[in-house]
């Protein structure tokens, strides 16, 4: 921990994440802010060695005697009167006013709200103070601290598969990557867009003509020729800290890729016991099923374990989240349903398109933007959506001042069909004339596709952008940045609201983009990753964070850091 980001800590005072200790005098004066830390959503900071009062700029740092032996404590009180035990983050910081050390406390992934062990009391942290409450209330709160109100990819582990051979990324709701060329950033896309298919379709055809090309690239003993995910996923209807988890095994028989594991674990209840709601081995499948008299109205339906066998290529997750009625899995499938990818081809996203509805369902954009004159045309003359449409066309004319309007037009069939749809935008120099998208330029296509993903696809639930500022002037970076924002930094309006929310992962080179995002003021939201080769090949997804490189933030902004190759070279 760097000294700067501690003052900065103790100068904003006490809160709901931070408390002020001079030293461990007992395990009552110190214990109730610990479960109270532990039964919240935030990282709490108990910081030793700090006296004054609780307002901002009033503390001042003092020192401890011992800093080994305040460890020691404060190890022995999380393990010994906590329920169920924690296992402490503790920090000694050396000042020159003497040692100062930081008990850093996070709940683990626990359904029930943490006790004071001997006294069976629960704390919870209300407006920077701690209030004893009862069992009752303290699972309320820890019920309403984790609700989820829209689903997110919490973290994806990956194994063996082509430049990735043993990484781990946990992401926020915007999440940035940024590395040379070549670094594998475009694996990872590649591997959520398989999970994405398999939990879609299973394994296709294509899959299959590219199996060879999708194992670890290198040779090695440490792990078989296979490639594992495991996805730590957070959705609505499963409470607390815990969040479902599902993963995958994918191995070759006889030059054909087959699922060789498959395991999905989740609750019965918001709050309970996890459970392998599918368990899979090979064709063999062990599940959860309802109970043919379960009572459907009751809050709680009653699900028995079955047996079954699905073929080698058949995902379990895409055979029973289609038609289930566990709304947890149903929510889970389809979120990965929602994930959408994005690599904008300016030719594709210029061709006319035949719609494939009409004033229904609105399709999802392609990946490479090959049906967005569709995309947008359905969106225009749905009436749920015309909303969307306007708010992509006010965005793009405030970005590109030129681009006036957009239009959407269906050229009718020679042979009596459909028709085909297409778009054009009005020019402010030119009103009266329509500019079809084979005048389009390249960057005002691409700007034009995102925006679409962004603003206009109402099941888009994971969005990977692959390098959106290719082909646009520094100038419209800040437009760009502007709308993604606009859709990961959101709250609900109400506790029963289910709003959309995606998630987002992009990867860029642009340093300009990169100017118009903040790691400090951002850090609820917003995580910056590395993505390196080390000398084996092997790709490392490395979490760029605002205390680490506090001393170069002070003046310098995160393209800068990128233009000076700080970023890339981990000096700081």
């Amino acid at each position: 921990m760097i000294e700067e980001v501690l003052r900065e800590r103790i100068s904003a005072g006490e809160n709901r994440w931070t408390a002020f200790k001079t030293d461990f005098t007992s395990v009552s004066a110190v214990l109730p802010a610990v479960i109270a830390f532990a039964n919240g959503v935030f990282e709490g900071w108990i910081i030793f060695g700090v006296t004054g009062t609780a307002e901002a700029g009033a503390a001042e740092i003092v020192g401890v005697p011992d800093p080994e032996r305040l460890q020691a404590q404060l190890e022995n009180l999380c393990l010994q009167h906590c329920a169920p035990p924690l296992t402490p983050k503790i920090e000694t910081v050396e000042t020159a006013r003497g040692a100062v050390v930081v008990l850093r406390v996070y709940g683990n992934d626990n359904a029930k709200p943490y006790r004071q062990k001997e006294l069976e009391a629960y704390w919870v942290r209300q407006n920077g103070r701690n209030e004893l409450v009862t069992a009752d209330e303290a699972l309320a709160f820890v019920e309403q601290q984790h609700r989820v109100f829209s689903p997110l990819l919490r973290e994806i582990h990956i194994t063996g598969f082509r430049s990735i051979f043993d990484s781990s990324i946990e992401l926020k709701q915007l999440n940035i990557i940024i590395g040379p060329n070549a670094s594998g950033k475009s694996n990872l896309f590649k591997a959520l867009r398989f999970v994405h298919d398999l939990a879609s379709e299973g394994i296709g055809k294509g899959h299959q003509e590219m199996a060879r090309h999708l194992f670890w690239y290198g040779t090695s003993d440490e792990i078989e020729p296979q490639f594992t995910f495991d996805l730590t996923m957070a959705v609505p209807g499963q409470q607390g800290r815990f969040a479902p988890r599902y993963e995958l095994a994918i191995k070759q028989a006889r030059d054909r890729l087959i699922i060789d594991r498959e395991r999905l674990m989740l609750r019965l209840h918001s709050i309970g016991p996890e459970i392998a709601f599918i368990d899979r081995q090979a064709g063999k499948v062990e599940r959860y099923a309802e109970h043919p008299n379960s009572d459907p109205e009751n809050q709680h339906p009653r699900y028995l374990p079955v047996q079954g066998k699905l073929p080698l290529r058949t995902a379990a997750l895409a055979t029973y989240g289609r038609e289930t009625t566990f709304p947890p899995l149903e929510n889970l499938y389809r979120f990965i349903q929602g994930w959408r990818f994005l690599q904008v081809d300016p030719r594709a996203a210029r061709e006319s398109v035949i719609p494939e509805s009409i004033g229904e369902e609105i399709p999802a954009l392609q990946n490479n933007a090959g049906n967005l004159s569709a995309f947008l045309y359905a969106l225009k003359h749905n009436e749920t959506t015309n909303d969307l449409f306007e708010e992509i066309q006010e965005r793009l004319h405030s970005a590109i001042r030129a681009a006036q309007s957009l239009t959407t037009t269906l050229r009718a069939s020679v042979t009596g069909g459909t028709g085909k749809a297409e778009i054009a935008f009005n020019e402010t120099f030119f009103p009266g004339r329509a500019i079809p998208a084979e005048s389009m330029s390249d960057g005002t296509l691409c700007l034009l596709s995102t925006l679409a993903v962004l603003i206009g696809d109402p099941g888009a639930a994971l969005i990977c952008l692959e390098e959106p500022d290719r082909g646009l002037h520094p100038h419209l970076m800040l437009w760009l940045a502007d709308a993604i924002r606009s859709v990961v930094d959101l709250e609900p309006e109400s506790d029963d609201q289910e709003f959309r929310r995606p998630q987002i992962v992009i990867t860029t080179h642009s340093p300009d983009f990169m100017d118009c995002f903040d790691l400090r003021a951002e850090a609820s939201y917003l995580q910056v990753f590395i993505a390196r080769r080390d000398e084996e090949g092997k790709t490392t997804f490395e979490p760029v964070t605002a205390e680490e490189f506090a001393p170069w933030l002070d003046e310098y902004r995160l393209g800068d850091l990128t233009r000076k190759n700080i970023l890339d070279q981990g000096v700081f």
